[in-house]
C-alpha cells in the first residue's frame, strides 16, 4: 500500500482528461491491406507510399475538436508523433496530424506552450515485421478491445489558470462531440479520479 505522506515528483503532479471512442482511427485502405496479414516490410512500404497521407475522418474530427473550441484556446502550437515535439502546429493545414493518428497503432502528441498537452493514441493493431523471416508480417494475436482510439489531455495541478470546472467542461463537451460513453479526469500519479463523464 502506499503512503499517503509520500512525496510526488512535480512532473507527476498532473490531471489527466481521458476520453476513449470506439470509432476507429485507422486509415480504412490499410486496414483493408492488413487483413491478409500475408506481407513483407519492403510489401508495406510500398502499399504505404502508395497511398500516404493517411486519412481518417475520426482523426479528422478529433484534431477539428483542438482547433475549434470555443469555451477554451486549445489550438495547439506543436505537433510530433513521439517525444521531443517539434513540428509547427498549423490549424490551417492538418494533413501531417491527421495522418499520424490514422497510421495503424498511430501516436500523436500535441503541445499548448506552457498550457498543457495531449496525447493521442490509436488502439488498432499495429506492425511487427520477422527479421528472421525475410520481415514477413507478424500476424497480430492481439484482440481488440472495445475502444479504438485513446485521448489524454494533461494539465498540472499547480497551474490556477484551469479550474476543475473547465477541464469537466472540456470532458463533457469532447464526449458528446465524440459520441462517446468514456470520460474521466484522474491524477497521473495515484490514479485518483476527479470526476466520470455521464451519458445525457
Amino acid at each position: 500500500m502506499q503512503s499517503e505522506n509520500r512525496k510526488i515528483h512535480p512532473e507527476r503532479e498532473l490531471y489527466v482528461l481521458n476520453i476513449k471512442v470506439r470509432d476507429s482511427l485507422t486509415d480504412v485502405r490499410a486496414v483493408e491491406y492488413m487483413k491478409s496479414w500475408n506481407f513483407t516490410l519492403k510489401e508495406y512500404n510500398a502499399f504505404a507510399d502508395s497511398i500516404r497521407p493517411y486519412y481518417n475522418p475520426v482523426a479528422e474530427k478529433i484534431i477539428r475538436f483542438f482547433i475549434n473550441y470555443d469555451k477554451l484556446d486549445m489550438c495547439p502550437d506543436k505537433y510530433d508523433p513521439y517525444e521531443p515535439v517539434r513540428l509547427k502546429f498549423d490549424k490551417q493545414n492538418i494533413v501531417g496530424p491527421i495522418s499520424e493518428i490514422a497510421f495503424p497503432a498511430g501516436t500523436l502528441n500535441l503541445k499548448k506552450l506552457r498550457k498543457f498537452n495531449v496525447y493521442i493514441e490509436n488502439l488498432n493493431h499495429g506492425l511487427i515485421f520477422d527479421p528472421y523471416n525475410k520481415y514477413q508480417v507478424f500476424p497480430s494475436k492481439r484482440k481488440i478491445g472495445e475502444y479504438l482510439g485513446d485521448i489524454k489531455i494533461f494539465f498540472k495541478i499547480s497551474d490556477k489558470r484551469y479550474t476543475l470546472d473547465q477541464m469537466k467542461c472540456i470532458v463533457d463537451d469532447l464526449c458528446e462531440y465524440m459520441n462517446t460513453d468514456y470520460g474521466t479526469i484522474y491524477h497521473l500519479e495515484t490514479e485518483e479520479v476527479y470526476y466520470r463523464y455521464e451519458t445525457r
